[in-house]
């Protein structure tokens, strides 16, 4: 592949990941995120991530420094990870990481949004509907 014709398939390709918005993510790491988020938002620390991820992504657009978003996303890791000490869930190393990435987007968006592909909310309706 020469140098144009990467640039002519980045192109193309960029787009794609930007609508894809949170469904980038894993989707073992999202239902961990979700499962975890369901789990603990109540929580007196956890309570105050949304507030947290919105001021820090507020931050990073304004003033392009991600400090304060990488601290939360560490600290959501590390919660993440002791929650699946204590519930077992068959996952690769990766996926708490890209767990508490998503969820910290997540939880910065007014309101909380945890993203869901189509057939994921297709298959809880019909789950419901049982």
């Amino acid at each position: 592949i020469h140098d144009h014709d990467a640039i002519a398939i980045l192109k193309k390709l960029l787009p794609v990941g930007e609508s894809a918005d949170l469904l980038r993510y894993n989707p073992t790491a999202r239902a961990i995120a979700a499962i975890f988020w369901e789990k603990v938002q109540t929580n007196e620390y956890p309570a105050l991530w949304p507030e947290r991820a919105r001021t820090a992504v507020n931050i990073q657009q304004l003033f392009h420094n991600d400090d304060a978003l990488i601290d939360l996303q560490a600290e959501i890791e590390a919660d993440i990870r002791l929650f699946l000490t204590d519930n077992p869930i068959k996952c690769g190393s990766y996926v708490p990481i890209q767990a508490a990435e998503y969820l910290s987007f997540a939880l910065a968006r007014t309101p909380i949004e945890l993203v869901y592909s189509k057939y994921a909310k297709e298959l809880v309706v019909a789950l419901q509907n049982r």
